[in-house]
């Protein structure tokens, strides 16, 4: 994996990234990598191994950026970053994204109502492979079927690797016409199970 730091400093530095899980989260996972630096255009690109974790959930990943000559070290604190990262089962089947996220499922037309029934394509990773349209339900807001029109295999991994990292499908299926907005879970369905 690559990580980009703009305003790297024009001297020459050595870093760390930290990954500690949270007391909710990916408890007791603690993993440090030393990654590889070059800068252009003040710009660090630090390449590293992307690290992995016997359980899963929320952790805190922390860059920390040292200067590598000790003169300057004794006068520039350490930089130090944080943002939040997440262990998951990259075997397990995770809903990714739906496009659109939102839409609209009836107009008005010279005052009579239309119904839309536009397409949603919601993104799966792996979702069963040699699973068919007519094996696929979606249900919405719990009771509303939806209508599922395809289910595309856009890749496929004989196994898990960093290189593959699971199988993608998109499930498209047509919104259901309701009058008024409205803010629904969706569940998918394969061959009977969730």
């Amino acid at each position: 994996d690559r990580l980009f730091v703009s305003n790297s400093p024009a001297y020459a530095t050595e870093a760390t990234i930290n990954w500690r899980g949270t007391a909710t989260g990916a408890a007791g996972v603690d993993v440090t990598v030393t990654p590889t630096i070059s800068v252009s255009g003040g710009v660090a690109t630090m390449q590293y191994l992307r690290p992995t974790a016997a359980s899963v959930g929320a952790a805190v990943a922390t860059l920390t950026v040292r200067p590598t000559d000790p003169a300057i070290r004794s006068v520039v604190s350490d930089k130090v970053v944080q943002w939040a990262y997440t262990f998951y089962d990259g075997r397990a089947i995770r809903f990714t994204s739906a496009s659109p996220s939102s839409l609209p499922t009836s107009a008005s037309l010279y005052g009579r109502a239309v119904s839309l029934n536009p397409l949603v394509r919601a993104r799966i990773q792996n979702f069963p492979q040699e699973t068919a349209v007519s094996q696929v339900t979606v249900y919405l807001g719990g009771t509303r079927e939806a209508k599922v029109v395809g289910v595309e295999h856009t890749l496929t991994c004989p196994m898990v690797t960093v290189s593959c990292p699971g199988n993608r499908s998109v499930v498209v299926f047509e919104s259901p016409n309701i009058d008024s907005p409205i803010e629904w879970q969706g569940e998918i369905a394969a061959g009977g199970g969730p």
